[in-house]
This record gives structure tokens, sequence and C-alpha cells, in this order.
């Protein structure tokens, strides 16, 4: 990370100079030495404003992982196929590996609940509350 600013350093200071150069022959008061020092202080603070807004790869990351899990759960709709057993099962199995799950013991209640198997809901429901 270190080698990534001082390599955005070093490119701001090359962006700089080319705006420098060239206005440094039309510069005669010390006020317009002041003028240019303050330009250059406003487009760095542009420029690390608008990377830390919109250029940061944390954001990038989110909407990777967000796609890859859209992905991930349209295939898991495909294999479920509708049929309620296959995700009870699914869930079932989740459940036996993160037992501690109380939003996977929610949806579980929920499953069993519009199969019509209401103590199983509840049981299910009872360990989404305590779980």
């Amino acid at each position: 990370m270190t080698s990534f600013w001082i390599l955005i350093t070093a490119l701001l200071a090359l962006a700089l100079l080319f705006i420098i150069l060239p206005l440094r022959r039309h510069l005669t008061t010390r006020s317009d030495y002041t003028v240019l020092i303050l330009l250059c202080g406003l487009i760095t603070c542009v420029a690390l404003g608008f990377y830390l807004k919109q250029g940061s790869s944390t954001a990038l990351y989110q909407t990777i992982a967000l796609q890859q899990r859209a992905a991930s759960l349209q295939v898991l709709l495909q294999e479920i196929n509708h049929d309620p057993q296959k995700a009870i099962a699914m869930m079932k199995a989740y459940l036996q590996n993160k037992p501690n799950d109380k939003h996977g013991w929610y949806l579980l209640s929920k499953l069993y609940k519009s199969v019509g198997d209401s103590k199983e809901a509840q049981a299910a429901f009872k360990k989404s509350r305590g779980a």
C-alpha cells in the first residue's frame, strides 16, 4: 500500500510540474507565486478527495462480491427449482454447520410454514429466537 501512495505522490508532482513550468514564465510578482501555490494545493486536495470518494478499490471489491453472491444465488435457485423440500434440506444442512445462525433458523421456520408443517416451523422459530 505504501508503494501505491508513493506512486500517486510522484504522479501528482509530475502533473503539478506540467502546470507550474509553463506558467513560471508569466509570474512576475510575489502574489502570482502565492496564487500558483494555492492553485497547486487546491488541485492536490481535489484529486485526493476525488480518489477517496470515487476511486477507492474497496467499493469495487464490494461490487464484485455482490455480483458473485448474486450469481451463486441464481445457481442455488435453479438447484432448488421452486421445490420447498429441497430448500428445507439445504437449509438444514447449512444449519448443521452454523447452528447459531438466527436468520437461518428463521428462514427454515418460514420454509416449514410454507409447506404446512407448523410443528417444525414453531421449533425452528424458537431456535431463531434463542439461538
